[in-house]
């Protein structure tokens, strides 16, 4: 495990938090700030140990001692508070924001991914045809995915264990949107809606059932990806990156912010959109310039983030370390 003090885990908190508020957003992965951030490797590898043969045996043997000494749980726990911190304090208002102000608040989040995929570009060692092959068929995965017209699944246990599953592996992607994925499994309303339940501190039996099958699902998620993606990183680095690239680039398509819905249904008096259409500003007025102003505020931001990151001991942007 490397070491760290308290600072650098408070800095890890508030990387954390950036991850998890990026989450919330349907279009906008956790995975890609982590990337950008150069912690993405590290919380592949830390989640990996913690789902290992000898973590899974100290546990048997109850050998706590050990476990506290070896597990890396201080980078872990540092993310996930600060993840969860962002879920719980910005949930609402973001879910207010996706309704009244879409066009801004797509339009900051695709400033910083723009930026985010440009900052990517070095984390490939070597450029051949290869990983140019890679980031054309990650971006065309990622165009059609982000294009999935949403549909509507059971809330029931199996559903829910399956949507946490995806979600998780979505959420640890950079370029996939875990909470697209929610929405296109139609379980986004029902996820936010629980979890300002239990903020509202008025939780009903049916959120603790999402609650804790879908952590089920994170889990199995959490440990297959994990291992596969580690496994990747070691065999052909520079072809995943530069997929992984391509993913990002195929998913800006979600964040344009001016689009018009084409099909939509009622759920419990509020508007749900099924399928929307990119379209151009029909008019340069107000609105126009705030979006290209928070376009540039957003790039303006990730190259901050990555200079804070490189600033605060990031001395390989591939790596971390």
């Amino acid at each position: 495990m490397k070491k760290r003090t308290l600072k650098d885990y408070s800095v890890l908190a508030l990387f954390g938090y950036i991850m998890g508020a990026a989450n919330v957003i349907p279009g906008v992965s956790g995975g890609t700030v982590a990337f950008i951030l150069g912690f993405f490797k590290e919380l592949i590898e830390s989640l990996k140990a913690f789902f290992s043969k000898d973590a899974i045996d100290m546990a048997l043997h109850f050998r706590i001692r050990e476990m506290y000494d070896k597990l890396p749980w201080r980078f872990l726990l540092s993310i996930i508070v600060g993840a969860a911190l962002a879920v719980v304090t910005l949930s609402k208002v973001l879910s207010y924001l996706l309704v009244n102000q879409q066009v801004l608040i797509y339009a900051f989040f695709m400033g910083l991914i723009l930026a985010s995929v440009i900052c990517c570009f070095k984390m490939v060692h070597k450029w051949s045809a290869a990983p140019v092959v890679m980031v054309i068929l990650g971006g065309i995965t990622g165009y059609l995915l982000v294009n999935l017209v949403p549909t509507q699944t059971p809330n029931v246990w199996w559903c829910q264990i399956l949507c946490g599953v995806i979600a998780i592996s979505a959420m640890i992607l950079p370029g996939i949107s875990g909470s697209f994925m929610l929405l296109i499994l139609g379980q986004y309303q029902n996820v936010l809606g629980t979890v300002n339940n239990f903020v509202a501190m008025k939780p009903g039996v049916g959120d603790f059932q999402l609650i804790i099958f879908m952590a089920l699902g994170a889990v199995l998620g959490l440990v297959t990806m994990a291992y596969f993606l580690s496994w990747l990183f070691r065999k052909f680095n520079d072809g995943t990156v530069a997929a992984l690239i391509g993913f990002m680039l195929g998913s800006l398509v979600k964040l344009w912010p001016w689009q018009q819905v084409v099909s939509s249904e009622m759920v419990n008096g509020k508007e749900k959109v099924l399928e929307t259409q990119l379209m151009l500003p029909s008019d340069f007025n107000g609105q126009f310039w705030a979006a290209l102003g928070l376009i540039l505020l957003g790039i303006l931001i990730t190259v901050g983030i990555e200079y804070f990151a490189a600033a605060h001991g990031r001395k390989n942007p591939e790596t971390g370390e």
